[in-house]
């Protein structure tokens, strides 16, 4: 069962709702109220809202109306996967061959500016070219799982410290796959 591939609007709509429910007036009210006020300035803005009790990601849906969504978000999944490939074709049938995997096995892929998001009850793997010659898959998983799979210097609270580099379709091996079904049957 395939899932619909997602970007960054998934999340500005849930952080529409969350400022609603949290305050009963929508997000461009509070943005209208804001401008209305003089407040323009991110940090001035953030006190203003947090002065009202919208913070974290109910303050999100607000501040983009303000200052301007980045142009990562109005873009859809099609248009965020086609610019990260733009500058290096070659890898696109890799990722396009993750992508394909992640939706059959029923995960949700969200696209991100610079790479693609693997979901199941939380993300467990992260595709991007993070090189002009390789795909880099990292994982969340946590046993140490070796063979293809190396250990990645990551800071203390990330994890996706285990990475597969992928140079092409040949790479896309068994065991790279049996790595991407632990990662994903920890996250289920």
């Amino acid at each position: 069962m395939s899932a619909p591939r997602g970007s960054w609007r998934e999340m500005v709509q849930w952080c529409d709702h969350l400022v609603l429910q949290r305050t009963g007036e929508s997000a461009e009210t509070w943005a209208e109220r804001a401008r209305d006020a003089g407040v323009l300035d991110e940090a001035a803005l953030k006190e203003w809202m947090r002065e009202r009790g919208i913070e974290g990601y109910a303050a999100s849906a607000v501040h983009w109306r303000v200052v301007g969504y980045p142009a990562s978000f109005l873009q859809d999944a099609d248009e965020l996967l086609e610019a990260q490939y733009a500058d290096r074709p070659h890898l696109r049938p890799i990722a396009d061959a993750l992508l394909a995997w992640a939706e059959e096995r029923g995960a949700q892929v969200q696209l991100r500016k610079t790479f693609a998001s693997l979901m199941g009850r939380r993300k467990f793997a992260q595709v991007g070219a993070s090189t002009k010659s390789a795909v880099d898959v990292h994982l969340r998983v946590a046993r140490r799982l070796g063979g293809v799979v190396e250990v990645v210097r990551a800071q203390a609270d990330d994890p996706f410290d285990q990475r597969i580099r992928l140079r092409s379709l040949e790479d896309l091996t068994d065991e790279v796959f049996a790595a991407l079904e632990a990662a994903r049957s920890e996250s289920a």
